[in-house]
């Protein structure tokens, strides 16, 4: 038994593929070779049959690279035409084989990992090969045109106007993470952010808490979704630290409670359990953004074991302390950023610190509403029960603070909703939007946690008016955000009454809008 094979050359590439019937079989291919120029005559030509016998799968690996090798040795030196296809119902299954010495060799089986490589080989980065586009938006698509704008502060709030953040509390508010992803900011040289009455409203809170303490300003800011509650956040932080206070930001309470971090029992007799990894980061973050303000003389000792390494020699070694009044708090968080053992006593320390002193502290805790939305973490205990999330050390220290059981001298708390959480009755009941209802869930209402929000003042950030509207599409059309040529005065308000109509009021919509698509 024989299988017929043909050497078809189309379009002047071979192609192997079964011989049709009728066709006399030939016993060589040699005769093809003898006068290869004649091969190219024609588009479509049979040049030759080859009759072979039966063989099994490892005989056509062995076979068909003498096949290839004897007949595109006489084809053109253009790699185009130089390709070989192998089209039989007999080869189904072997890879495409080429024409040059390496690939006609074996291939050599892929390792898991390089044996060859001495260490880590560190990957070229570059925009857009490692990020996705939210992340490449807003780090590396900024304008790189100035706005010539008024700085935020308190000499400039003038109503409508839109805003820069200052250069010397624009990198400390990027530290503590208050501009999102999402926000658009990418759209301009710096944050922009336009003068409300809210923004006003808050100056005068500032000014007052500059000189209480912070049980007198205790804030909830609340809103619909996309109103800009982060953003008169942001303005709240600006102007504080422009007044040179110190600010604590927490800018997603998530963390806390969405299991996405390390935890473990705490060494602290105030709480059970502490986040070291979270800890760790808001030290640092809170380090970076306020080093300027941190030169406050200690009250107190603190100490920090010495932790070693692994592979250290072992021997007794000397703890790091800082001794009151010679050392300052700077010199405690310069050495905890570094520290690699647990800084949950360090942070407490910190507070405490801050707590004594009469320098203006600031804590904001954004998106405070996970806490409302989910009481009962995703964290287990050592009896697979879910844990309460004030047992955790940071929400604890931040119900203190909003409770008033600890105060700074100077400063206050404000904290912030968000409308990507489930809305309930928590805080709704603790500012008195809602009457209690005693029979209602407890997914629905925390009673516990209702009580002690009941110290909260109600800040609401309303939407746009058509003027607010007015004053953002005007700077949108100077700056070139969005490009519309009709500019005289009876068609940009057709333009804003449209925008306003569409958007209603809510900053994000109206920025989408500009930004994203164009009505």
């Amino acid at each position: 038994m024989s299988t017929e094979l043909s050497l078809v050359i189309v379009n002047r590439c071979i192609y192997f593929k079964p011989s049709p019937l009728g066709h006399p079989p030939a016993t060589c291919l040699y005769p093809i070779l003898r006068h290869p120029p004649s091969i190219f005559a024609y588009n479509y030509y049979v040049c030759h049959y080859l009759s072979l016998p039966s063989f099994t799968t490892s005989d056509q690996i062995l076979l068909f690279p003498y096949i290839i090798s004897c007949t595109t040795q006489y084809l053109p030196t253009n790699r185009s035409y130089r390709k070989v296809f192998l089209h039989s119902t007999m080869f189904r299954g072997i890879r495409a084989l080429h024409t040059s010495a390496a690939s006609l060799a074996e291939k050599k089986v892929s390792l898991s990992f390089r044996k060859e490589a001495k260490g880590f080989v560190k990957r070229s980065k570059g925009p857009g090969n490692h990020k996705n586009f939210i992340n490449v938006s807003s780090t590396t698509l900024l304008k790189k045109s100035e706005s010539h704008l008024p700085d935020l502060k308190p000499q400039n709030l003038t109503k409508n106007v839109v805003t820069n953040f200052p250069n010397d509390s624009v990198k400390a508010l990027h530290h503590l993470g208050s501009f999102r992803k999402g926000q658009f900011n990418e759209a301009f040289s710096r944050p922009v952010s336009l003068v409300r009455d809210a923004t006003i409203r808050l100056e005068k809170i500032l000014q007052k808490a500059l000189t209480t303490d912070s049980t007198n300003t205790r804030i909830a800011i609340i809103g619909e979704s996309g109103v800009g509650k982060t953003t008169t956040l942001a303005q709240f932080q600006s102007m504080a630290k422009s007044h040179k206070a110190i600010v604590f930001a927490i800018n997603n309470a998530d963390n806390f409670v969405d299991g996405s971090s390390d935890f473990g029992p705490s060494a602290l007799d105030t709480v059970e359990y502490r986040q070291p990894m979270v800890t760790r980061k808001l030290i640092k973050k809170f380090f970076k953004a306020n080093k300027d303000e941190l030169n406050i003389p200690l009250t107190e000792d603190i100490k920090f074991a010495t932790v070693k390494s692994f592979g250290e020699r072992k021997g007794k070694q000397q703890d790091l302390a800082f001794k009151a009044k010679e050392n300052t708090l700077f010199d405690v968080l310069n050495h905890a950023v570094h520290y690699r053992g647990d800084l949950s006593h360090c942070l407490h320390f910190t507070f405490s610190q801050l707590s004594a002193s009469n320098v203006p502290v600031f804590l904001t805790v954004d998106n405070f509403t996970a806490f409302t939305q989910n009481p009962i973490t995703a964290y287990r205990d050592t009896k697979n029960n879910r844990i309460y999330f004030d047992r955790f050390e940071i929400p604890s220290l931040i119900l203190r603070y909003i409770r008033g059981d600890d105060k700074f001298n100077k400063g206050g708390v404000l904290i912030s909703s968000s409308g990507k959480h489930k809305s309930n009755d928590t805080l709704s009941v603790a500012l008195g939007d809602k009457s209690y209802e005693p029979y209602a869930k407890f997914g629905d209402f925390d009673r516990k946690l209702a009580a002690t929000l009941q110290n909260l003042e109600k800040f609401e950030v309303p939407s746009l008016n058509k003027e607010e509207v007015g004053s953002l599409l005007q700077y949108y059309l100077d700056q070139g955000i969005i490009h519309n040529e009709k500019t005289d005065e009876i068609n940009f308000e057709s333009f804003r009454d449209n925008k306003f109509f569409y958007s209603s009021g809510n900053p994000r919509e109206l920025l989408k809008s500009c930004t994203l698509n164009y009505y």
